[in-house]
């Protein structure tokens, strides 16, 4: 199970941490994109929601994916985290849904 915290100092910077418990099975690597990036979901039949970036994001691509980021942070520092709960959150099926209204979870931190 992941956990993350947010430190919020005298001056107002904030420090975002988090724990990773299988970073040796990610291959996690420190990725850029670029404003205007193109992003499409995947979805169980097709490409689900695509997008283009308004905003550069740094992130943590642990997937072998663009854009399939375990934390990032956009340019406007706006900062996502997916973390892993096992128990804690169910996501609805997809099946019979359009694919282009589909977005899979781990693009919603890019």
């Amino acid at each position: 199970m992941c956990t993350s915290f947010r430190l919020k100092a005298q001056d107002s910077s904030v420090v975002i941490g988090r724990t990773m418990e299988f970073p040796n099975l990610m291959g996690a690597r420190i990725t850029v994109l670029p404003r205007g990036y193109a992003g499409a979901s995947v979805a169980p039949s097709g490409t689900g929601r695509t997008w283009t970036a308004d905003f550069g994001v740094v992130g943590v691509d642990a997937f072998g994916q663009p854009g399939w980021f375990t934390d990032g942070t956009n340019e406007k520092g706006v900062y996502a985290g997916l973390l892993y709960m096992p128990g804690f959150c169910d996501y609805p099926s997809a099946e019979g849904k359009d694919p282009g209204d589909c977005m899979s979870i781990v693009d919603t931190v890019a």
